[in-house]
C-alpha cells in the first residue's frame, strides 16, 4: 500500500499531492491554463472523488485478499504503466 519506509500519514499526504497535481493538469487541459485556480470547488471535487475511489478500490482489494482471493503485489501498477 505503501513504501517500507513511509508511515500510514506520508502515504496519506503523497496520495493527496498526487490527486491534487492530477486534478490541476487535467482540469486545466481540459477547460484551460488557469481554469483549476479560478475554480477551487472543482479542484476539491476531483481530489474527493479520487480519495472516494481509492478508499472502495483498497477496502475491496483487502476484504477479497483476507479471504484468500486476492494476491496483491505492491510493486505492480494496476494501470499498465
Amino acid at each position: 500500500m505503501f513504501g517500507d519506509d513511509d508511515t500510514a500519514g506520508e502515504a496519506s499526504i503523497g496520495y493527496t499531492d498526487q490527486f491534487f497535481d492530477a486534478a490541476v493538469k487535467k482540469i486545466d487541459k481540459k477547460f484551460g491554463v488557469g481554469f483549476a485556480k479560478e475554480h477551487p470547488v472543482l479542484v476539491q471535487a476531483y481530489i474527493s472523488t479520487c480519495a472516494s475511489n481509492l478508499h472502495s478500490f483498497m477496502t475491496s482489494a483487502l476484504a477479497l485478499q483476507s479471504l484468500g482471493g486476492l494476491d496483491i503485489d505492491p510493486d505492480e501498477s494496476t494501470d499498465g504503466r
